[in-house]
């Protein structure tokens, strides 16, 4: 079956046990026809070869690579929400609609936006797919291919920690261009998709609502009806983030998650990013910072070091006095039995 563009695009592909490319792509699709895009297709070749994925092959394996090399796409890496500019994903659909591959990009890893996989299975037609944080969605020309071997997966990836700060600023920009709001939004816009912070422990969970309600988490292949929270990341005391997430959809009730908090951090705040809603500050958590058991040895041999130190000094102190005093002693006793041998004689 042949698909047309937009809504109908997203819709004509099956959806796998895990919905969470068949979502994403939806979503892109949905955030192309909305402002600041306003565009009810991707991009292409009419639009300029800088932003078009191409489909080059070796064999079996496929590379796509965005931009035609005069120039590529660059990957700029930035906390800065004006200046961080990167591919964010690149992803590729055969005859079907069916998506094949897909990447999550990290700006730090590479000058070009670039993914590889392995043609899978009965794939006789395949189109790349990429989003640029700030000029939307891209699609490179079809392109006929002999099928490979392979199983054809795709799921979700991990954010690499390096990306987190260029991911923040992106989320940051995309309140701004998109929201209209150079803040993130907070309780008193509505709890509902505020990100709340408990501690168990040296465990911190964070879920997306106050639970009256949760907010959903709903994947979908249909650009009108997807819907969840697409990132959450906290902050430390100092602005710093240690911990990020990309969530999916797939299977969930809520958005939640949970991480281990360092033992230096005095306070946490959380954010979440809604795909239809922006982003969201929670309220702060202070905690005590407790040392570990591994610092609290440290902390007792650097006292016992101390201590000793101490008391060497002390001891020896006090050994150099009594010596000085029985120096003195037997100096004066030399003198006394001088006296007396001179009133003998």
């Amino acid at each position: 079956m042949r698909c047309p563009s937009f809504v109908t695009l997203a819709l004509c592909f099956g959806v796998s046990a895990s919905q969470f490319c068949p979502t994403l792509h939806a979503d892109f699709l949905r955030r192309q026809a909305a402002a600041p895009f306003n565009s009810l297709s991707p991009y292409n070749e009419t639009h300029g070869s800088k932003h078009v994925p191409y489909i080059s092959f070796n064999g079996t394996k496929a590379v796509v690579t965005v931009g035609d090399g005069n120039p590529y796409h660059p990957m700029t890496a930035s906390e800065d929400p004006a200046e961080v500019h990167f591919i964010t994903h690149i992803y590729v659909l055969d005859q079907n609609g069916e998506i094949v591959a897909m990447s999550m990009l990290n700006p730090t890893s590479a000058n070009i936006a670039q993914i590889q996989f392995d043609v899978p299975l009965g794939a006789t037609t395949l189109q790349a797919f990429e989003w640029c944080n700030k000029h939307g969605l891209w699609k490179g020309p079809k392109v006929n291919v002999t099928a490979g071997e392979s199983v054809r997966t795709c799921t979700k990836g991990d954010m690499a920690q390096t990306a987190q700060s260029s991911f923040v600023a992106d989320l940051e920009f995309r309140q701004t261009a998109s929201f209209n709001s150079a803040m993130p939004f907070n309780q008193t816009h509505g709890a509902k998709h505020v990100p709340f912070i408990t501690l168990n422990g040296t465990m911190a969970s964070v879920t997306v609502g106050d639970g009256n309600p949760f907010h959903p988490m709903v994947a979908s292949s249909d650009p009108a009806a997807v819907h969840f929270i697409t990132h959450i990341y906290v902050h430390d005391q100092e602005g710093n983030v240690i911990f990020m997430q990309n969530l999916d959809p797939s299977g969930v009730d809520k958005a939640s998650v949970s991480f281990n908090v360092p033992s230096n951090v005095s306070s946490l705040t959380a954010y979440e990013f809604c795909n239809k809603h922006g982003l969201w500050k929670g309220p702060t958590v202070f905690i005590n910072v407790q040392t570990s058991k591994s610092e609290n040895s440290s902390i007792l041999s650097s006292m016992i070091i101390v201590i000793a130190s101490s008391l060497l000094a002390v001891v020896l102190l006090v050994v150099c006095v009594v010596r000085r005093i029985l120096q003195a002693r037997g100096d004066c006793d030399k003198s006394d039995q001088s006296g007396a041998a001179q009133v003998s004689v």
